[in-house]
């Protein structure tokens, strides 16, 4: 279930984040940016809470909020052109029952020098929680 506002990138546009598939025991869980800028290098922030802490120190003050607590994280690099780029992070999830029903909260955080603040852009956040995958 997606929650929580992202914030705008290049060409103001505001990536966009969606899962493949849902979390499971055994499942290899993939984790899709989309929207995003060209060859840069972006994050996916992981965790077992939500946080709403504001960046404004980061970012200079606009509106741009980490919106899953950093408990797990994966850096890699987006594909494709200015704002339609992409990147995928797989995460394989353990195929031990005791993960059902373990809720997780996450956001991919973008280093975007063409973003309005000059630093990054942030997807909207994602709660997910493991199913028994049947």
């Amino acid at each position: 279930m997606s929650y929580g506002q992202g914030c705008r990138g290049i060409n103001f546009v505001q990536p966009t984040y969606r899962t493949l598939q849902l979390p499971s025991p055994g499942v290899n869980w993939t984790h899709r940016l989309e929207n995003a800028a060209a060859q840069q290098f972006c994050m996916l922030v992981l965790g077992f809470t939500q946080t709403l802490t504001d960046c404004t120190p980061i970012n200079g003050g606009f509106g741009c909020f980490i919106l899953a607590s950093p408990d797990i994280f994966a850096v890699t690099t987006t594909i494709g052109g200015p704002g339609a780029s992409t990147a995928d992070v797989i995460i394989p999830v353990p195929p031990l029952t005791t993960f059902i029903g373990v809720g997780a909260f996450s956001q991919f955080l973008v280093l975007d020098p063409g973003a309005a603040n000059g630093v990054m852009s942030a997807t909207s956040g994602i709660h997910s929680i493991c199913s028994s995958g049947l």
